[in-house]
């Protein structure tokens, strides 16, 4: 367990990393060849304890010790060896390990393969030879409504990257939620024309670290800053000369100057709206230009899109919205293909069709 913590540790902190992924994939094995030394010493009932030689026998001591203190093996471990004393429960415990083996390996290592003229799901689901209900929002619902409460949760599963609002369409707009995961997110960050708004990973939010700056943003609002600070500076200097005269002229031009301010304000904040909009609109381009849509083999195109995340289980991702006025009653196929990157640092597409029926 403290190898897959730490495992999962490194991935939040800088899961954009591939030497710290590969350094916690180091770690974990090495931690699982410690253990995995340590538990043949048990089974063989201190086997590596029965060798001679003084250097093994020092360094596995320290091995046995640390893992020991981390599984806390060293509270059981003297029961164990009470109980394998007598020859009959010595029997037991070895007649055990082969059952052991099969509760905690066996669901991996069996499979009842109850149809085997069904071809593999992952074929079916690009091919659209499937209606999968964990793709379908409506069918999904159906699906989870037939538990009891209590068991709801418990029969869920996350969804895949593709999930389509309905089925069966009956309105003249309808939605497809695409997943953003970590193989999608990876093409983003090799684009060069839109800049991430935080640091990946786990960060420390108390002073900000974790936002990144905005060029562009920061260019207007240094000169909104030495504008504001001009009239300010100017209108200190006239106050100053008002206090001393009372000259009426003197408090007009401070009133002007006090609009000025505000009129400044509000131009380059405007500014910095329609910059942060535009910056929006970018990265919702960079999304689709890595997704592609098409009806029956028609391009398909996407009326809007809006972060968004699914109530199934909080997954973040779009929703892409798209018109069905143009389609016929009857059975249709949406085709849905994204870029994608895997360890390897290539862009690869993944695709795949799900059947509808329009009302």
């Amino acid at each position: 367990m403290q190898s897959v913590f730490f495992g999962l540790m490194i991935q939040k902190i800088n899961p954009a990393s591939d030497s710290l992924l590969a350094l916690s994939g180091i770690f974990m094995i090495f931690y699982w060849m410690m253990g995995a030394l340590v538990f043949f010493d048990l089974i063989s009932l201190g086997g590596f304890k029965r060798i001679k030689n003084k250097l093994f026998s020092k360094a596995y001591f320290f091995l046995y010790r640390y893992v020991g203190f981390m599984t806390l093996s060293f509270l059981y471990r003297p029961l164990l060896y009470n109980f394998i004393d007598h020859p009959y429960t010595k029997k037991l415990f070895y007649f055990s390990i082969p059952y052991i083996l099969i509760v905690g390996f066996g669901q991996t290592m069996i499979e009842n393969v109850s149809n085997p003229f069904k071809p593999e799901s992952d074929y079916l689901l690009s091919t659209g030879q499937v209606l999968n209900e964990n793709y379908y929002d409506d069918l999904r619902i159906i699906r989870l409504n037939e538990f009891p409460n209590e068991e709801r949760k418990l029969n869920k599963r996350f969804l895949g990257w593709v999930s389509m609002e309905q089925y069966e369409i009956s309105k003249s707009l309808s939605s497809i939620f695409i997943a953003l995961d970590k193989d999608f997110l990876r093409v983003l960050e090799k684009d060069t024309s839109v800049t991430p708004y935080f640091k990946s990973g786990y960060v420390f939010t108390w002073f900000n670290f974790h936002k990144k700056s905005d060029p562009d943003v920061d260019s207007i609002q240094k000169l909104k800053s030495a504008k504001i600070n001009g009239l300010f500076k100017l209108k200190r200097q006239k106050s100053r000369e008002f206090a001393k005269s009372k000259d009426e002229k003197l408090k007009k031009t401070i009133d002007s100057l006090q609009t000025a301010i505000k009129n400044t304000e509000g131009y380059f904040d405007e500014i910095t709206r329609k910059l942060k909009l535009e910056n929006v609109k970018k990265i919702k381009a960079a999304y689709l230009k890595n997704i592609s849509f098409f009806i029956d083999t028609v391009p398909l195109p996407m009326q809007d899109i809006y972060f968004f995340n699914h109530p199934h289980f909080g997954e973040e991702g779009l929703k892409c919205f798209f018109s069905t006025d143009s389609l016929s009653g009857g059975l249709h196929e949406l085709k849905v293909i994204r870029n994608f990157i895997k360890r390897n640092q290539s862009i690869e597409k993944d695709s795949l069709i799900l059947p509808f029926i329009k009302l």
